[in-house]
């Protein structure tokens, strides 16, 4: 090792632990296809346009609303 170690603080060394420990979990990239013409029309209507990610993440939002939908992310097992 080269340098001088530093002390972490409890979160920081929690999460050092955590990336760690992940680091090690299998990932699987997941595509899927969306029909988002619609959303593109009426983001394109606006002045001042919200990023890709904003947008998904209220619609994110909008659907955990919904108790039947909200737990089917975690298929069969988690059911």
């Amino acid at each position: 090792m080269r340098g001088k170690p530093i002390g972490l603080s409890r979160p920081r060394r929690f999460l050092v632990d955590l990336l760690h420990v992940a680091a090690r979990v299998p990932t699987v990239p997941v595509q899927r296809r969306m029909a988002l013409a619609e959303v593109v029309a009426a983001r394109e209507c606006l002045a001042d346009r919200p990023c890709w990610p904003a947008v998904f993440l209220k619609a994110y939002s909008l659907v955990a609303r919904v108790p039947e939908v909200r737990g089917e992310h975690r298929g069969r097992a988690g059911v």
